[in-house]
């Protein structure tokens, strides 16, 4: 079975393509890869045609197509309970109470747009959508080194099919959903808005303000956020003043809510409070899900989980034993997801024969060569692609330099990011991050 997936939809963001070949994954890019416009969100042409290379297939070798998000009359019932939640807090604030009336045309005008097929022979392939968030679900579970074992999956991320994360019970190569967080209590578009509030370029940059983070006091900033936040309920985890900029974030109807919020705060004082927030909201939801799901181990996927510091605190939480977050965390790894999802679905389940390395062949394998140039380490990591090799390279200074340095250590980290990968990964000579980190 050979099973194509995709994520194509414009109004997300890291459009990418992937290849499963009988349970296991073969390649997987993203657009941006090709087209060379970061994040680039156009329907992944590029990627399809590349992933398809690599594997040695024609298009009339596929056998199924795996679609990224569900369309848009499967979305309804999503979208009913984010304009009913609006409904219901814009009873406390006028502009929410008018964005309800405004967009009511738009909630249902919206079920009879198509959505888009891929061209040519995959036109006439048999697809199945796949729910966002499902998707990242899928993309962490079926790739985890943990075997059969009964562990926890969670996604969270800025928001996709109109929710924002959910968890799910794997075991046996099998998933099964506990629940999906309402769109309108992002904390990652809260911490996309900030981001643009304090210069930044929103879905791109919240790893700056995580860095700005380490150099202010969360105080007053966390009080603040906290006096408008409800974490005993999380369908009603935002009042209206947070709804407000998750709905808009980088629009004046969220914009004003952000720059009240942060008055006359320093920009590194702003990012310590977001970061102590998120570190505290969600870190106390995790423990309560690990507590009731009862799991020591957890699959995380989706956005927010490209915050390295608070992954950092979730795998210092009590109880838990071990966490695995997909190395593509973000929206470029829903392809592989989706493809790994459908194949379950077709067979039950991901056959544990097969599930045991479900990416063998596409791990990251680090080597290095020593060859100076006036001061440069040339760095490369070699990814074995069945039937063929790519390459990712990067550089970093190593006369001294501790941001170049930092630079390379978060590359190396994010393509190695696998729970089972050796420490020992920097060559001798780089400066580390984390002095412990041997």
């Amino acid at each position: 079975m050979i099973i194509l997936g995709i994520n194509g939809n414009r109004r997300e963001h890291n459009s990418a393509a992937a290849i499963l070949v009988d349970g296991k994954l073969v390649a997987s890019v993203e657009e941006e890869r090709i087209s060379r416009i970061k994040g680039d969100n156009a329907y992944p042409v590029g990627a399809i045609a590349e992933v398809m290379a690599i594997a040695g297939l024609g298009e009339q070798d596929i056998d199924m197509v795996a679609q990224v998000n569900l369309s848009r009359r499967e979305q309804k019932p999503y979208l009913d309970r984010l304009f009913e939640r609006v409904a219901e807090l814009g009873k406390q604030d006028p502009e929410l109470r008018k964005f309800y009336w405004k967009h009511q045309f738009e909630r249902y005008a919206r079920v009879w747009r198509p959505r888009r097929k891929p061209a040519g022979a995959l036109a006439d392939r048999p697809m199945q959508a796949v729910e966002h968030h499902q998707a990242h679900a899928a993309s962490a579970y079926y790739a985890c080194p943990f075997g059969d074992e009964r562990i926890g999956v969670i996604t969270l991320d800025g928001a996709g099919d109109f929710s924002w994360g959910s968890v799910w019970i794997g075991e046996s190569g099998k998933m099964r959903e506990i629940a999906h967080l309402p769109y309108l209590n992002s904390i990652g578009l809260l911490y996309s808005a900030i981001t643009h509030h304090l210069g930044f370029i929103a879905g791109r940059h919240e790893g700056k303000v995580l860095g700005l983070a380490a150099f202010g006091n969360p105080e007053p900033f966390l009080s603040r956020l906290l006096a408008h936040t409800n974490p005993a309920d999380w369908n009603m985890l935002f009042d209206a003043k947070l709804a407000r900029i998750a709905l808009r974030p980088v629009s004046p109807m969220g914009c004003s809510v952000v720059k009240e919020l942060c008055g006359e705060l320093s920009r590194e004082d702003i990012a310590a409070g977001l970061q102590a927030y998120t570190e505290k909201i969600i870190c106390g939801w995790v423990q309560e899900q690990v507590s009731k799901l009862n799991v020591s181990k957890l699959a995380l996927a989706g956005g927010v989980f490209s915050n390295v510091k608070l992954n950092q605190r979730i795998l210092a939480l009590p109880g838990i034993e071990n966490i695995y977050v997909h190395p593509n965390m973000g929206d470029g790894g829903l392809a592989t997801g989706a493809a790994f999802e459908v194949y379950a679905r077709l067979y039950g389940g991901l056959n544990r024969r097969i599930w045991r390395k479900p990416l063998d062949g596409c791990w990251p394998m680090a080597r290095w060569w020593r060859g100076r140039t006036e001061g440069w380490n040339t760095v490369r990591v070699r990814w074995a692609t069945a039937p063929s090799w790519r390459h990712a390279t990067t550089r970093a200074s190593t006369n001294g330099s501790t941001g170049n340095s930092r630079a390379l250590n978060s590359c190396l980290l994010r393509r190695l990011s696998c729970t089972n990968m050796p420490r020992n990964i920097f060559p001798p000579g780089t400066k580390r991050m984390w002095p412990h980190a041997s």
